[in-house]
């Protein structure tokens, strides 16, 4: 699995965290929680690294953030995606992890979402 789904997996449940579902599945959301630590760190790591190195830097050193998101540097940005990329392309064990669909059923997902938990979710 790729390591931007498996993230993208982890900000869904966690954005649900506070939701009232049943114990059981709670427990199983939280095991997969647990169970995605190591690259959730890993990822955020590495995407602050990208961002040292890319970004434009203000007069203290912070990297300038607009509207839009972080500023990269113009002569860095086909570097910077690619670096994104990179790390987003990694391939990582998925976590022994299954919820059925009606375990879900108390949760207000959106296709997107239901899209993107697509692997974890069975029958």
């Amino acid at each position: 699995m790729k390591l931007t789904n498996l993230i993208t997996a982890r900000k869904i449940f966690l954005n649900h965290a506070g939701d009232k579902i049943p114990a059981i599945t709670a427990y199983k959301i939280m095991k997969f929680v647990k169970a995605s630590d190591t690259e959730d760190a890993f990822y955020n790591e590495k995407m602050k690294a990208i961002i040292d190195e890319y970004a434009e830097k203000d007069d203290k050193g912070n990297p300038v953030v607009k509207a839009n998101g972080i500023q990269i540097q113009k002569d860095h940005i086909e570097d910077c995606n690619k670096a994104i990329k990179e790390i987003q392309d990694t391939e990582v064990e998925t976590p022994n992890f299954k919820v059925n669909v009606s375990e879900l059923a108390s949760l207000q997902l959106t296709l997107e979402e239901v899209a993107a938990l697509d692997e974890f979710i069975e029958g």
